[in-house]
């Protein structure tokens, strides 16, 4: 409660840290690249946080706050560690805590839900489409991006447009360019293209796992799980 993250419509996002003690906002860290930012909000997952930043060239992008990474100059330079082009300007954010649907009876997180998202991202764009972005767990999301470069190059996709081409950041060139290949090193599932496995028949759905070296019915609930948090919304 104590944090604040704000986007300006040519500067980028900048974050910050209410002192109470002082009654004074300190700035903790910023973006220096030029990005017209139209929402900005934060995403966290127990002690991880990341900062999203949407602007009119219709991408979001994460940064993260790192004051012990090496190039973040003690955190004053915020690090883009992901990105993907929506199509859509996104013109608000509204964070909502993770269902307590999710939850056992005893008030902790089910087992198999381990290690996921605390909460989720929906986000409203200008031409009236609404959608969702929410941290997964690590075992998930390494099955996840590794269907997802499969199903790039072994289905076929409409008009021969390619997912992986469509969803690349058109942001413009970053000032910091060393230091955004070098951390955006995390892609971001692309929901749209991994929830086609579950229309696929048993055969092709059985060769993407095969591929993946794993089973149909893991990558099945793992598209399950990450999706299963908007039926709550």
């Amino acid at each position: 409660k104590n944090f604040l993250v704000y986007g300006d419509a040519y500067k980028s996002i900048s974050f910050l840290m209410w002192r109470e003690d002082i009654l004074k906002l300190i700035l903790l860290g910023k973006d220096f690249d030029t990005l017209e930012v139209t929402a900005v909000s934060m995403l966290w997952s127990g002690n991880k946080l990341g900062l999203v930043a949407a602007d009119r060239k219709e991408n979001y992008q994460v940064y993260c706050f790192s004051p012990t990474t090496e190039g973040s100059k003690e955190g004053a330079v915020l690090l883009p560690v992901a990105d993907m082009h929506l199509g859509s300007t996104i013109s608000t954010f509204l964070p909502m805590h993770q269902p307590s649907a999710q939850l056992t009876a005893a008030g902790k997180m089910a087992p198999h839900l381990q290690g996921t998202a605390q909460m989720l991202l929906i986000y409203g764009t200008l031409d009236g489409s609404i959608g969702c972005c929410t941290p997964i767990s690590e075992i998930g999301y390494q099955r996840l991006l590794w269907l997802q470069k499969r199903m790039h190059t072994e289905l076929p996709h409409p008009c021969g447009l390619h997912p992986k081409a469509f969803r690349m950041c058109t942001a413009t060139k970053s000032k910091t360019l060393p230091l955004a290949q070098k951390y955006r090193v995390h892609p971001i599932i692309d929901g749209d293209l991994v929830s086609r496995y579950c229309t696929l028949d048993f055969i092709k759905q059985n060769n993407l796992a095969h591929l993946n070296k794993t089973q149909p019915f893991l990558l099945v609930n793992d598209i399950l799980q990450a999706s299963q948090f908007l039926h709550h919304c």
